[in-house]
């Protein structure tokens, strides 16, 4: 028989546990939104930090729900992938990820990340701080990458 932690963590096998993360910002702060099959409808998120309480909090409203420890079960719905159609943004100017968390332990969310661009590169992550690091850290080369590209377009023009 399992106990309540082993309960919780069976709670995300499958797809029910995916985040798709779409930030349409990254100077100063990453600011976009989150979209899973627990959320109502798309939840905007202002910084990392923010980000990943919101991811926390569905990630425990879900467990609560699947337990039936909650007073209001929360029903997954089916939501369509994000298409550029629908998008206000270019898809140039947005970088989605994909956030699966297969499991929380020691207060914390344990998982895979995966980059829209680079599909095939998965990357395990087995904290919360870990995670925002990732972020944190491709966020900061993609800005560098930027500034270089704008400093060599404008000696171009010199």
């Amino acid at each position: 028989m399992l106990d309540g932690r082993e309960k919780n963590l069976n709670v995300f096998q499958g797809d029910t546990a995916m985040f798709w993360v779409v930030c349409t910002s990254w100077d100063p702060c990453v600011c976009g939104y989150i979209d899973s099959v627990w959320l109502k409808e798309p939840v905007v998120f202002n910084g990392l930090v923010q980000m990943l309480l919101l991811i926390d909090q569905t990630c425990e409203q879900a467990m609560n729900a699947n337990t039936g420890s909650a007073d209001v079960m929360i029903q997954p719905r089916i939501r369509k992938v994000h298409e550029d159609s629908e998008e206000t943004t270019s898809p140039k100017s947005r970088e989605i990820f994909l956030i699966h968390v297969i499991a929380m332990q020691n207060a914390s969310l344990q998982g895979t990340m995966v980059h829209a661009r680079e599909s095939r590169k998965k990357i395990h992550f087995r904290s919360a701080l870990e995670l925002m690091h990732i972020m944190n850290s491709y966020f900061v080369k993609l800005t560098e990458e930027n500034e270089a590209s704008t400093d060599e377009k404008m000696d171009r023009c010199i």
